[in-house]
């Protein structure tokens, strides 16, 4: 009984270890940089694991539904990524030359070189014009990138952080990064990230961006690449897995799953 007992003891607190250590893991983003290179960032290290090569420039990668999506660069095709090698599917062609592409944790979205907002079809690839932001850009913008994963659409254009209406498509400014030009966002457990490119003053890295300010927090440097500039950044799980307990909840479960065994039995 008392063997039995300890083995049910060393089990449980087993369990509350493993699920301390998962709760506690970094975040890790798929990125695609300027030369097509493809792999994984630890956002706590900043250490770039490559997986593979896309064999073109993409501009944008969206987790919709764990299938990874992006856009070439300057050109007019969507395509679905390999998460396992960074290969490339087409499905289809928006229209129009892809300025940048992103998207929320529901749709896939693009900005044409007039800074227009299309919808794009995950499954054709096809646009649907909902309007301008109203954002300058286009052709000449030091940087610019579109969020995803998040229920908000984020647009950086230069060193300025902007809301889109998805509906309507107008952007409304919430404020500057204060520096860092973020060539690439996602959000991954309710925060706003960014992969800041390499310039004057600030080497390639990652950040933390502020939804109410704009303001960019440098949280590290990157390494791994020597490419110096991100062109897409997605969380490696479009929807994070939030059916493990707390720790804490494992905890008290356990101590009561102990005081029930150790309870005084009554006899018949």
């Amino acid at each position: 009984m008392f063997r039995s007992l300890m083995y049910v003891i060393a089990t449980v607190l087993a369990l509350v270890a493993m699920s301390i250590t998962n709760a506690s893991a970094a975040p890790v983003a798929y990125v695609t940089t300027q030369t097509g290179r493809f792999g994984t960032l630890d956002m706590e290290t900043g250490v770039f694991a490559q997986l593979g090569d896309s064999g073109q420039t993409l501009v944008g990668l969206v987790n919709l539904n764990d299938t990874i999506y992006s856009a070439s660069y300057r050109g007019s095709n969507i395509f679905i990524v390999d998460p396992s090698n960074g290969g490339l599917t087409r499905i289809g062609s928006p229209g129009f030359p892809v300025f940048i592409f992103g998207g929320t944790n529901s749709a896939l979205y693009a900005l044409d070189y007039s800074m227009r907002l299309h919808s794009i079809d995950a499954i054709t690839g096809a646009s649907s014009l909902i309007g301008a932001t109203g954002v300058p850009g286009g052709v000449g913008t030091s940087v610019i990138s579109l969020s995803n994963n998040s229920s908000s659409l984020y647009l950086i254009s230069d060193v300025n952080l902007y809301i889109l209406d998805t509906l309507t498509g107008i952007g409304t400014l919430i404020g500057s990064t204060g520096g860092p030009r973020v060539g690439a966002m996602t959000e991954i457990d309710g925060q706003l990230y960014g992969g800041v490119n390499r310039q004057a003053g600030f080497q390639m890295g990652i950040a933390t961006l502020d939804t109410t300010t704009g303001r960019a927090t440098m949280t590290g440097a990157v390494s791994g690449t020597n490419d110096g500039f991100f062109y897409g950044m997605t969380s490696v799980f479009s929807n994070p897995p939030s059916s493990v307990p707390e720790p804490g909840t494992l905890m008290l479960v356990a101590i009561a799953f102990l005081s029930f065994c150790f309870l005084p039995r009554s006899r018949a």
